[in-house]
């Protein structure tokens, strides 16, 4: 039997055409007869979504932003993007008294122009309770994570002896402990400030002024956490934001000293891992990165705080170069 052969380029290019469009043709009709889903090989290992955010036991509003693990990473610089849709629905549940909260979906703009699916509800978390956050998909799939409200259970936690402040040269800084605290958040310092204007009508203004302190100190070895305050800074910047209000009207050339200060340390819960501000955290919704979230990436946590006020007086304004 003869088989027929092209002999020219050009016949050999038709004979391509033919059997490429065939095959394409037959692949069209096989995902005909299946159904519309679209099945992407990339499924990583069962995860669906990254979670990340925490509970804060002093904030009337909880916020967690929820990525859907697709092939791509999430990117979305319009509210029309493809990404700006998610298939997403989340609740809390409070595991000690079993109330079920659902959280309301938004598409907010970040620092940096892009936007990012966000989820808050209004309600304030109760130190020494237990939470587990539900993302589920249309499909019925869940991402679930589990955390528990930290609860400092001494009054006084803060070891601090104001009087020190004076007692120390003005090149020295002042050490503070926190009790039975191995690991802290963000530190912040309050300031209050009297400043008494004279005119036809004496007027106390009273103008709270915070510092952070970051993440600043270590562990003192003995189940606590140690920082130093740093006076003769924080002179500074006060002395700096009262000129700045004198510049600006809203405080009087009057007399000004430091009355009063508290001391805020942000409580973390013992599996809560500090991220760096500069960490984009679609680099962590990836595999071996540190998460709590089943059935998907991220961190889901839970913070509160300690507060302590410390009574101070006009006799402290020279530590302060006020």
């Amino acid at each position: 039997m003869n088989v027929p052969r092209f002999r020219s380029s050009a016949g050999a290019a038709l004979l391509r055409s033919v059997l490429l469009c065939s095959v394409l043709l037959c692949s069209v009709l096989l995902f005909s007869a299946c159904d519309d889903t679209f099945v992407d090989p990339f499924d990583n290992d069962g995860r669906i979504f990254s979670v990340f955010g925490y509970l804060d036991a002093f904030a009337f509003e909880q916020k967690v932003r929820v990525i859907a693990i697709k092939r791509y990473p999430e990117r979305i610089h319009t509210v029309t993007d493809d990404q700006a849709f998610i298939d997403a629905r989340v609740h809390s549940t409070n595991l000690v008294t079993g109330q079920i909260i659902h959280w309301n979906h938004s598409l907010r703009q970040l620092d940096d122009g892009r936007y990012a699916h966000i989820f808050s509800a209004g309600f304030q978390p109760r130190e020494g309770h237990e939470y587990r956050l539900t993302v589920t998909r249309n499909d019925g799939r869940t991402a679930t994570a589990e955390t528990e409200v930290p609860y400092h259970f001494t009054s006084t936690p803060i070891d601090f002896d104001p009087v020190s402040i004076r007692r120390r040269s003005s090149a020295s800084r002042i050490p503070v402990r926190i009790e039975g605290l191995p690991s802290v958040g963000r530190i912040l310092v309050r300031y209050r400030v009297s400043a008494t204007d004279t005119s036809d009508i004496v007027l106390e203004k009273r103008l709270p002024m915070e510092i952070s302190y970051g993440r600043s100190g270590g562990p003192d070895g003995s189940g606590g956490w140690r920082f130093y305050l740093d006076i003769p800074r924080d002179g500074r910047i006060l002395a700096d934001r009262i000129r700045q209000l004198q510049s600006e009207g809203k405080l009087g050339m009057s007399a000004v000293h430091v009355y009063a200060m508290t001391i805020q340390i942000q409580m973390l819960d013992d599996q809560w891992i500090p991220i760096h501000d500069d960490v984009d955290i679609i680099e962590l919704s990836q595999p071996g990165a540190f998460t709590n979230v089943e059935n998907g990436y991220g961190y889901w946590g839970a913070m509160s705080s300690i507060l302590q006020d410390f009574d101070l007086g006009p006799s402290y304004n020279s530590a302060f170069g006020l």
